[in-house]
């Protein structure tokens, strides 16, 4: 009789166990993760993140800068769509934390580093005549899917003269758009890529003039030219960081010169 009651026990015991996950099932694991994980942005810059939730149906998160929802205007903002935009000025410390978190059980998150760096001159908009080596481009170089914006730019390498006239040299790639653009688009300063692809926040500098097509048969020459708009650049051909001087052990700019220039 004990021994029947025994094995009946057991059995109950059995049952409850397996029907509370004690016997080795179980529901599954929730997880949320971010994609990059660490990235580096120039100020007033943008950069996207992703995130990934798995083991429920319910896959509604938040952003956090530094723990603030949404940011603040020191540390960087963030969408509610995961897009990052570094603050005017780099932070102290530079390094802030972005964070997705999942609304229904916040205690799941992941996190990504993020350093807010300043912008080399070459990398800003200038005032008007602007000097070469900088960032530019074509002012069409951009596409949009959906809601999001893709955009482009290069370097306006430097000035050459024909014909008693200026022109920008730079690539196909920067200029003409690998091919795809037309002569007498605008060329900008800066490139649409370091203005968050607004080409409301550019110089138009010059226009498309020509290009070699990379698609020519038996072509390797990556090339394009823009006449320059009377008086938007330096026409002693000035280029950053080409000096023979230096300011704070990066070259001063200067024209092209014959003789030994300095490293950085």
């Amino acid at each position: 009789m004990r021994r029947a009651i025994f094995l009946t026990f057991g059995l109950t015991m059995a049952e409850f166990l397996a029907s509370c996950g004690g016997g080795g099932g179980g529901g599954q694991q929730i997880t949320v993760t971010i994609n990059p994980t660490s990235t580096i942005v120039t100020v007033n810059q943008s950069t996207p993140f992703t995130d990934s939730v798995a083991g429920t149906t319910n896959t509604a998160v938040e952003w956090e800068v530094n723990s603030v929802v949404g940011g603040t205007a020191t540390t960087g903002t963030i969408s509610a769509s995961g897009v990052y935009t570094a603050p005017a000025q780099v932070p102290s410390p530079a390094k802030v934390t972005v964070r997705v978190l999942l609304q229904s059980d916040t205690t799941k998150s992941a996190s990504a580093a993020v350093t807010i760096e300043a912008r080399t001159p070459n990398e800003a908009a200038q005032n008007l005549p602007i000097i070469l080596g900088t960032t530019g481009g074509n002012a069409n170089d951009s596409s949009t899917q959906q809601s999001l914006i893709s955009c482009c730019g290069g370097t306006l390498g430097s000035l050459v003269q024909r014909n008693g006239l200026f022109y920008i040299l730079s690539n196909n790639h920067v200029l003409a758009r690998s091919d795809s653009a037309a002569l007498g688009d605008n060329i900008i300063q800066p490139g649409l890529v370091d203005s968050n692809c607004n080409p409301n926040s550019v110089s138009v500098v010059g226009h498309l003039s020509q290009f070699a097509r990379l698609e020519t048969s038996g072509t390797n020459v990556d090339a394009a030219i823009a006449l320059i708009n009377p008086g938007a650049v330096d026409t002693s051909g000035t280029i950053f960081s080409l000096g023979s001087t230096a300011t704070g052990n990066v070259p001063d700019p200067a024209p092209p010169h014959q003789g030994m220039g300095m490293w950085a």
